[in-house]
């Protein structure tokens, strides 16, 4: 029993001495690593601009022949990897409309409202002949990736242009007698289209006429529903099948076709013929001018 109690006080004295021992020995021969460095790494890819917001065009009036219309507007655009990103020269607009040739311009950096957006302004030129009605706008910009930011979601609208001009002031006829019948007009009178409005498309072609005073005696008159009308395609029938033209009162001429385009595309010619120059009038000038000079409109 006493050896037993011994061997216990001594091992109780030993085994922390040994254990100490034990545990340097590891120490020396195993290297521990609690915590150890790790490299992280994230792509980010190169993300799409895209176009904010495109500013209202308002209803736009052409100008006449043969000027253009400059149509000024702004359009902002957002790329996410900054707006140094987007490349300024890439920067263009169109305007559309099916059947039309489109409109296009280049844009130019205006300003940049925060770090991710720019705004850009557009001056799109259309041209006196553009049809009227919506057109579509479209505006584009790409990054410095090529990748491309594009709408063609917003419309505007083109108003109608009536605007003509008549190649001559006069409508002149050969001289005539008393009785004699369908006298055709000397020249045709030439009508350009300086606008977009199209005939007959959009309406006809209309002349107001009055009847013909005489410059001597004023109550001679050659009364104007002895005048006729026709347009281009007309013109071999035009004192049998012309429009009657009636004293103060605009007549519609259904003949007629004046179309819109560039000059050289876009006019109608126009000829008279006197039906019957009315009996016992006398030798003098018949004429209609100043308040009564003959109206030719659309």
């Amino acid at each position: 029993m006493k050896k037993e109690i011994i061997l216990i006080i001594f091992l109780a004295l030993v085994m922390p001495l040994v254990s100490a021992g034990l545990f340097d020995w590891l120490k020396e021969k195993v290297q521990l690593a609690p915590a150890q460095p790790t490299d992280v790494r994230v792509q980010v890819r190169n993300i799409a601009p895209t176009i904010e917001n495109i500013n209202s065009i308002p209803a736009v009036n052409l100008n006449p022949a043969p000027s253009t219309t400059s149509v000024i507007f702004t359009f902002t655009a957002r790329d996410r990897n900054s707006a140094a990103d987007l490349n300024d020269a890439t920067a263009s607009a169109n305007f559309s409309k099916i059947g039309e040739q489109t409109r296009t311009s280049p844009c130019t950096f205006q300003s940049q409202p925060n770090s991710r957006e720019k705004i850009y302004q557009c001056t799109v030129n259309m041209q006196y002949y553009d049809d009227a009605g919506t057109w579509s706008i479209g505006v584009n910009v790409q990054d410095q990736g090529g990748l491309v930011a594009a709408s063609s979601s917003s419309t505007f609208t083109v108003n109608l242009l009536r605007d003509i001009t008549l190649s001559q002031a006069t409508i002149n006829f050969p001289s005539v007698a008393p009785e004699d019948v369908d006298i055709i007009s000397t020249i045709p009178t030439t009508i350009a289209n300086n606008g977009n409005f199209e005939v007959p498309v959009d309406g006809n072609i209309r002349i107001t006429a009055f009847d013909l005073q005489g410059e001597t005696t004023l109550s001679e008159i050659i009364p104007a529903s002895n005048f006729r009308a026709t347009g281009n395609s007309g013109i071999a029938t035009v004192c049998s099948t012309g429009t009657p033209l009636v004293d103060s009162i605009a007549v519609s001429i259904p003949s007629t076709i004046l179309p819109r385009g560039p000059a050289g595309s876009n006019t109608e010619d126009i000829t008279n013929c006197i039906t019957l120059v009315p009996i016992g009038i006398s030798n003098q000038f018949y004429s209609a001018t100043g308040g009564r000079a003959w109206i030719i409109g659309i």
